[in-house]
């Protein structure tokens, strides 16, 4: 009677293990109450756990995966290779380290009669970052400056706004009536195909604002950039 209850409460332990090995519990003890808990218990230890394998499995198919964002093709053999392959494994041939591409900027030519002053807005939340610029800019030169204009898609308040930028920094925004119509105009002229535009530079001014105080930016722009085609742009 006591070996009997021995076998079960074996057969027990074999069917626990199994089931944490991700295999039947039941069906386990089952065999191991037929056959001897010992042999299931070797035979379980000798199998692979199934708990192991499901985990393996999804982290082999995206080591596998192949695609623009982890690869790229030889240039020899058109197969795909790692993006950091100095070497293919297809063909042998050496592969060249990949060159950053330096973002565009967009910089229009003009005539000084085409140009058009077009105030900043929102500046009085970046008298800061003015008055380090100006800090660092001798008097003179304060109308020489480049201002840099990119679209804000993510601007919470205005989904054409377009920021203006001085030495990297938000310094303030185009006016709304002026971004209203700023990428319309600007893909009809420089033919942009690009889902964002790249940023555009063009002549800034910081100026002291006599009646709110404070310093201002004024932006010069060919006069048709905000009511039509501007009369012609390069890409620098």
């Amino acid at each position: 009677m006591e070996f009997v209850l021995l076998w079960l409460v074996f057969a027990v332990v074999v069917g626990i293990g199994a089931g944490a090995r991700g295999r039947s519990g039941f069906g386990w003890f089952l065999l191991a109450c037929i056959f001897s808990p010992l042999l299931m218990v070797l035979l379980l230890v000798l199998l692979p756990s199934l708990n192991q394998a499901k985990v393996a499995t999804p982290v082999a198919q995206a080591s596998d995966a192949v695609g623009p964002s982890t690869h790229r093709r030889c240039p020899e053999c058109a197969e795909w290779v790692l993006k950091e392959a100095r070497k293919c494994k297809h063909c042998g041939s050496a592969i060249a380290a990949e060159q950053p591409v330096s973002p565009q900027r967009l910089s229009v030519t003009y005539d000084e009669a085409d140009l058009a002053d077009v105030p900043v807005s929102g500046t009085k939340d970046f008298q800061t970052t003015l008055t380090e610029i100006a800090g660092r800019t001798a008097i003179h030169s304060l109308d020489k400056l480049r201002a840099q204009l990119v679209r804000d898609s993510n601007n919470k308040f205005d989904r054409n706004a377009v920021r203006v930028e001085i030495e990297g920094k938000p310094v303030g925004f185009l006016p709304v009536s002026v971004a209203a119509e700023f990428e319309a105009n600007l893909r009809r002229h420089y033919k942009v195909t690009a889902d964002e535009l790249p940023p555009m530079t063009v002549p800034a001014i910081i100026s002291l604002q006599s009646s709110a105080g404070g310093m201002g930016v004024t932006v010069r722009l060919p006069a048709a950039i905000a009511r039509g085609i501007p009369s012609g742009a390069s890409y620098a």
